[in-house]
């Protein structure tokens, strides 16, 4: 999960697993979710009428008896009506979970699309059947990367779960949580693994309210369903503390509905199409920023394994395999990666470029490009690839700090 202010230090961004970097919540005012269109009803209890309806000859009728309330759901009845329909959302860093929250509609956390390109996400669904099961195509219709909430819309005939319409906090409530962590930087996936936990408290980070969790969510967990005891959504998971056990927090409910009901609206948060180029943005930025960091940390050990060279008498050169050896694998996935983020920057230098956004990023992009020549064509002697290093990383520096200043975006968004 992203980082957060004031009790960052205590928080990690759960719930998405990465890849090989290992990368991967905070009010609005509280709201009460509302009807939502395309959204089931509640299944809560109905209570009669509270007057008294006169009887037989006028007499005073018996007071009215509220209906007695639905018997609440097992964990296992709870996971049978809805497990097919919460959702693993992978992109090529890494993944974390969602789930229909209307028709062909997917809730989940900012985070975990955050640093991804739309094309490149795939949806599962790992408890449906035959082609429900995916992967689906995903287009993105809303994000709000401070309230850590991301809407997705995908082709499925899979049923929503259904979302809590009136919930208000109540400590000690039983939450029924699924979602699908990785294990060991993503060698294992837990699909829709099922944790018990209760609602425990409430609180404001960084000036957004969660509910605070006491169950055992873990990085992968993040945008999947927290419900109640009726198989309803009453929040969505999004943070873990990084010291303390089974301390998690979820995004509570009426934040969601709120989006919901905000989709489309020209210009505002709604405008799915600003909304993409937004994104894509993004995107690029952290991919670039990637690519440099992995290239700057390459050029040191290249200076590194130089200077350790020429102490034993050896060529300067022979420093070179040492290096290459040490981060030869982090500048194997950046060469992957590059045809990919290049493309995406392509589309962005033109009309679709918020702003300055394509001027800002291609100086980004020719830093990289500066370390990466460096390191695939090292050469001359050694104070002159060191003058050379220090350029190449000073112009990253100065990029990024162009990037950051036009468009509002850092490293650790």
């Amino acid at each position: 999960m992203g980082a957060v202010g004031g009790l960052a230090a205590l928080l990690a961004v759960v719930l998405m697993w990465r890849g090989s970097d290992g990368r991967e919540a905070a009010a609005a005012p509280r709201l009460v979710a509302g009807a939502v269109p395309g959204v089931p009803p509640s299944i809560g209890p109905a209570l009669e009428p509270a007057r008294a309806a006169a009887g037989p000859a006028g007499r005073p009728a018996a007071a009215p008896v509220a209906a007695p309330e639905a018997r609440p759901l097992s964990t296992r009845e709870i996971v049978e009506r809805t497990e097919a329909s919460v959702a693993l959302i992978k992109g090529k860093g890494g993944s974390g979970s969602g789930f229909l929250i209307g028709p062909g509609t997917v809730a989940t956390n900012s985070h975990v699309i955050r640093r991804e390109m739309i094309r490149n996400l795939e949806v599962y669904f790992p408890s449906a059947a035959g082609a429900d099961k995916g992967p689906h195509r995903a287009a993105l219709r809303y994000e709000d990367p401070r309230r850590d909430l991301a809407i997705l819309a995908i082709e499925s005939g899979l049923p929503a779960i259904p979302i809590a319409r009136s919930h208000r906090f109540a400590r000690g409530e039983d939450v029924t949580i699924i979602g699908s962590p990785g294990l060991g930087h993503g060698q294992l996936l837990l699909q829709n693994a099922v944790c018990k936990g209760v609602l425990s408290s409430e609180t404001d980070i960084d000036g957004m309210h969660y509910y605070q969790l006491s169950a055992a969510v873990n990085p992968g967990n993040s945008g999947g369903p927290a419900m109640n005891s009726a198989g309803e959504v009453i929040g969505i998971v999004t943070l873990k503390s990084s010291t303390e056990e089974a301390i998690g927090f979820c995004i509570p409910i009426g934040d969601v509905a709120a989006a919901l009901r905000g989709l489309g609206g020209p210009g505002g948060a709604g405008d799915e199409a600003a909304a993409a180029r937004k994104h894509g943005v993004a995107a690029v930025y952290h991919g670039l920023h990637r690519f440099c960091e992995v290239h700057a940390k390459a050029l040191n050990l290249y200076l590194q394994g130089m200077a350790d060279a020429m102490q034993q008498g050896r060529p300067a050169t022979d420093g070179f395999r040492a290096a290459r050896e040490a981060i030869g694998g982090d500048l194997r996935q950046v060469e992957e990666d590059a045809d990919d983020l290049k493309a995406e920057l392509d589309r962005l230098g033109g009309d679709a470029a918020p702003g300055g956004a394509g001027r800002a990023l291609r100086g980004l992009w020719d830093a990289y490009s500066d370390m990466k020549r460096l390191i695939d064509r090292p050469q001359g002697t050694f104070e002159g690839f060191r003058t050379r290093a220090f350029q190449a990383k000073d112009r990253f520096a100065r990029a990024s700090g162009s990037v950051e200043g036009e468009l509002g975006l850092s490293p650790d968004d």
